[in-house]
């Protein structure tokens, strides 16, 4: 919960049953999945793999409202953990946590941040749990803009995804260190963080551009495919994103 006297600490949503306390490590994926997609979810597998942790538990944590985005999330916060809940389906070792949702809803309006997510789930797994943040390239050239940041690195290092020709380590390693925000050292432990994930190119702005303009579409060769049936089914049936954003 963001930092303020005047409100008690929203209480912690309970781990989501099948997390074991002793799982080999845990990879949180953040994000506002609005809808979810193949690159949310396939990339997250792969990026299990690359990072040698076949075993890693997949964590996926929908945020309320980011703080550096302006605007609010398109579908409404019960139909995105649907959407997520049906993306997640049949994926081993996976579940959602709704910890920043919940406590968005018991102080509403404030935004959610990151490492206030990180320490909530570490109060209920423990200081020696082996936690990792998986993020984007782009998301990691802007993390020293992130709520503090060097916290966030020491309670749960980020796995960093390239995805595919988007990027490379050394153009990467570059616009950090041209931020002048990391140390030699810390630039070290950002590029031993770094996987080159297949490259999606996708988005969720994408899909729901697509879904306004032609929301029957369903050609095989449609981008849309890269929502998994049972989401896109969900999107048709409840006619989301069929209007432009209030």
């Amino acid at each position: 919960m963001h930092s303020d006297a005047r409100s008690p600490e929203a209480p912690i949503t309970p781990l989501p049953r099948g997390l074991s306390h002793t799982a080999s490590q845990i990879i949180l994926i953040g994000g506002t999945f609005d809808p979810p997609h193949l690159a949310h979810t396939e990339l997250a597998v792969e990026a299990r793999r690359l990072a040698g942790s076949p075993g890693a538990f997949l964590l996926f944590v929908p945020a309320a409202q980011s703080p550096l985005k302006s605007a609010a999330p398109g579908a409404s916060t019960p139909h995105r953990l649907e959407m997520l809940r049906l993306a997640i389906e049949g994926i081993p070792q996976s579940a959602l946590w709704t910890d920043e949702i919940d406590r968005a809803a018991a102080h509403p309006g404030v935004p959610s941040f990151t490492i206030d997510t990180i320490r909530r789930l570490r109060s209920l797994l423990g200081q020696c749990a082996n936690l990792r943040l998986l993020i984007g390239a782009d998301q990691a050239a802007g993390f020293h803009r992130w709520r503090e940041p060097d916290a966030i690195i020491d309670l749960a290092p980020p796995l960093v995804m390239l995805r595919g020709s988007e990027s490379s380590t050394p153009h990467l390693l570059r616009t950090l260190s041209a931020t002048g925000r990391w140390s030699e050292k810390q630039l070290e432990t950002w590029q031993r963080s770094i996987i080159a994930t297949p490259l999606r190119d996708i988005s969720s702005t994408q899909v729901r551009d697509l879904l306004r303009e032609s929301p029957s579409s369903s050609t095989s060769t449609d981008p849309l495919t890269s929502v998994a049936p049972q989401v896109l089914q969900y999107i048709r049936n409840h006619r989301l994103y069929q209007s432009p954003p209030s």
